[in-house]
């Protein structure tokens, strides 16, 4: 209630107005995410990888739609197990999740944002998580032959011997 003391000519007015107030988007604060970032950890590049799942978790009084999820850069060490959507999530703790997976391909520290678009009430909202990740360096490369060695060899002569290298890196 708001009180109103003023003066009209030689009159003094005294009056009440009620208000009334009703939230209607507080979608952001209501949907309750895993995390507000999501770290994939140091990874062996290129062959290793990691998962971790995000889950969403709808404390609104109302369904709630996520309508989309995409990433915000092309980097393609993200990516995410696809799910059909619409997906609703059910009033008052409605969950579902999504599978993050990040592959990288060299060894550097990286990063993309996870959009995630919402629905409620026919009103489109975004909220955005950024992914984080490293890649580490874990060759292992294996020299098989196990010596090269050179019998002798006068001034002005030249030989050579085979060996075999193999990677094992990704093994």
């Amino acid at each position: 209630v708001l009180k109103l003391h003023y003066l009209s000519g030689q009159n003094t007015i005294d009056t009440s107005i009620t208000l009334t107030y009703q939230v209607q988007y507080d979608v952001l604060q209501q949907v309750a995410l895993s995390a507000a970032t999501l770290n994939m950890g140091a990874v062996g590049a290129p062959c290793a990888a990691s998962q971790r799942y995000i889950h969403f978790t709808n404390t609104l009084c109302k369904p709630l739609t996520i309508d989309g999820i995409s990433w915000d850069s092309t980097e393609n060490v993200y990516s995410f197990t696809p799910i059909v959507l619409p997906v609703t999530l059910g009033a008052n703790g409605g969950t579902d999740s999504v599978l993050v997976h990040f592959k990288p391909d060299t060894a550097e520290s990286s990063s993309n944002k996870l959009r995630i678009s919402l629905v409620l009430e026919g009103v489109q909202f975004d909220t955005v998580l950024t992914v984080t990740g490293t890649g580490v360096t874990t060759f292992h490369d294996t020299l098989l032959t196990p010596s090269l060695v050179f019998d002798s060899l006068s001034i002005c002569q030249s030989g050579e011997l085979e060996g075999e290298l193999v990677n094992l890196s990704c093994n």
